[in-house]
């Protein structure tokens, strides 16, 4: 049974990224991505493209590097990459309130994602420091994300942390968290400043040194063969009494901590998890998490997300991200 499910769902995740690619011309430009999910989410993301270069890389290596190249055609002549670019269309007017652009004919949007190139393009394509658009992106992000001048990033907004809705950012921005109702007057304010962190903090409002965020930074920092932020990380944010990284909000020094986890599991954030326990010796238990993954997968499909529960699939369909669940099913594919 276990054969047949790892056989499922690779073959479902090759089906969803095959099914979900796109093709085509802006402005000149050429682009190529995988929709995170047909209807639900048609545009690119960041760190979602991230993910499927990861996957694309086992069967076809050119959409890989073409994934990722498309990120790097939207490059702002600074070094910017947004969280979402617009390539075949512009933000609707539904979603406009809730969307991090300074117009609806903005390009992408201003605000970040995880920074994940660095490191995705070293799994999926190779070296990334001859690639000087990478470092330009990782320079911009040093400039201005980097407040306080110790290798740390910080962000404006939660869903800058790819966690979105995660009640873990509810004591920083309370009402105007994602999904909350004041969500589109934390996007208002934001949009007015600029989407720039540096005036976001000095009017008063709160900026965040946030883990994860930090985490795929430090990964990427290090696959680019510069110096990791992870002695900063564990300076600032670990807290050795309670065994966990504790977020720090700006202005105030606030700290905020939730030890459990209420929401859904993402194949993504469980491939990392895999992926880190793997790598410090913990092999039953990460094998453990990957045949409960793969057997929800087969059963419920490539989804969003899923009740950690009940395992049921939730959010939108055929989700790109989650084809991630054929590295932890074929961890030893070799392309021929």
């Amino acid at each position: 049974m276990r054969s047949a499910e790892r056989t499922t769902v690779v073959a479902e995740a090759e089906r969803v990224l095959r099914q979900n690619w796109r093709q085509g011309e802006c402005d000149g430009t050429p682009y190529s991505y995988t929709e995170p999910s047909p209807h639900r989410y048609p545009w690119q993301w960041y760190w979602d493209s991230c993910f499927a270069a990861i996957v694309w890389r086992r069967t076809d290596p050119a959409k890989a590097r073409a994934e990722l190249e498309s990120l790097l055609a939207a490059q702002r002549p600074d070094g910017f990459i947004g969280h979402t670019i617009f390539w075949h269309r512009p933000v609707s007017l539904l979603r406009l309130a809730f969307y991090n652009v300074a117009s609806r004919t903005s390009p992408q949007t201003g605000t970040i994602q995880p920074p994940l190139l660095a490191w995705a393009w070293r799994i999926a394509v190779g070296d990334p420091a001859e690639e000087p658009r990478i470092g330009a992106q990782m320079d911009w992000l040093a400039a201005n994300r980097d407040l306080e001048g110790d290798g740390l990033l910080w962000i404006l907004q939660p869903d800058e942390s790819g966690l979105d809705a995660s009640p873990r950012f509810e004591p920083v921005w309370g009402w105007r968290s994602n999904g909350r109702l004041g969500f589109p007057l934390l996007v208002q304010r934001n949009r007015r400043l600029g989407f720039d962190a540096r005036r976001v903090r000095e009017r008063g409002h709160p900026v965040l040194c946030e883990a994860l965020v930090n985490t795929m930074w430090s990964l990427s920092l290090q696959a680019l063969g510069r110096p990791s932020a992870t002695p900063a990380l564990v300076e600032r944010l670990w807290d050795e009494r309670r065994g966990l990284f504790i977020d720090e909000a700006q202005p105030g020094g606030a700290r905020s901590i939730r030890r459990y986890w209420r929401g859904p599991t993402w194949v993504n954030s469980a491939w990392m998890v895999w992926l880190g326990m793997r790598r410090l010796g913990y092999e039953a238990e990460a094998q453990r998490l990957a045949d409960n993954l793969i057997a929800t997968v087969a059963r419920e499909g490539l989804r969003e997300y899923y009740d950690p529960r009940t395992g049921k699939g939730l959010g939108a369909k055929d989700f790109a991200w989650s084809a991630l669940i054929a590295e932890m099913a074929d961890p030893n594919y070799e392309r021929p």
